[in-house]
């Protein structure tokens, strides 16, 4: 992947903030949420690529299973090796290492796939991360794998009201017709159609696709609402009542299973 994305986490974005926002606190429960719907099996051998500083990685440990984190950033391997340090039930390997050249002999149950879908660009190398992923799976492993929704700058330009500033208007159009979002370090959006036909390239059988954080993160005063514990557990219920519903979610997540 492109040094542009190391240079953006370590440099520019801090992404052990991301799940102190509003859309973050939803997505982290939504995803915690959907990750033990599909991790079912105890002790399960679990790779972790793109697992930033652990957020998943920590909460899977703490559920019994063994988890490898594997991420491009040296920032997010070294916080993570802090926070293993201090912690009871520890990762079995944080690893940092770009996902499409990294290697390894041993076999997972599950493989997560964060950053890497929405950050190559290149349809060619996503099918290549994808298949390389399908290659380190056991038989009937699962991938797990989360991308950004084609209409979420849209989406996001709607609420804010800079879907009708120009040059926030020609971002969205190019990313509307493409998925290719420029904003450094480079994203893509993709539809959800495509996200299957990927998969499939790449030897899974897709059991579904949910959509994690719906559009709940945008209620005027969002933040004093999740303060509330009732509050909370109500939007909650109303993100899992639209999780089939996919193009309206800003974020997807795609079920496969390894072809035999």
């Amino acid at each position: 992947m492109s040094d542009k994305i190391v240079d953006y986490y370590v440099e520019t974005y801090n992404e052990d903030r991301r799940h102190t926002d509003p859309f973050g606190v939803i997505q982290e429960i939504r995803t915690k949420q959907l990750l033990e719907r599909y991790i079912t099996q105890p002790q399960m051998n679990i790779l972790d690529i793109g697992g930033a500083t652990g957020i998943y990685s920590f909460f899977l440990a703490d559920l019994g299973h063994n988890v490898t984190l594997l991420d491009i950033a040296p920032n997010h391997i070294e916080i993570a090796k802090s926070k293993n340090f201090l912690v009871n039930n520890k990762l079995k390997n944080i690893i940092l290492a770009d996902a499409l050249k990294y290697e390894t002999e041993e076999t997972f149950d599950i493989i997560i796939m964060h950053g890497p879908l929405y950050h190559i660009q290149s349809r060619e190398k996503r099918i290549s991360l994808l298949s390389k992923a399908n290659k380190f799976l056991k038989k009937k492993g699962i991938l797990l794998g989360f991308a950004v929704n084609r209409y979420a700058g849209y989406f996001y330009g709607v609420h804010s009201g800079h879907i009708l500033n120009d040059a926030y208007k020609k971002i969205v159009i190019e990313e509307l017709k493409s998925g290719i979002r420029k904003k450094e370090p480079g994203w893509y959006f993709h539809k959800y159609r495509e996200l299957i036909e990927e998969f499939e390239d790449s030897n899974f059988r897709v059991q579904e696709i949910k959509s994690v954080s719906s559009q709940l993160w945008m209620l005027p005063n969002i933040s004093e609402l999740l303060s509330d514990k009732d509050k909370l557990n109500d939007i909650i219920q109303l993100v899992n009542l639209m999780e089939d519903e996919l193009e309206i979610g800003q974020d997807l997540l795609c079920i496969g299973i390894k072809n035999e």
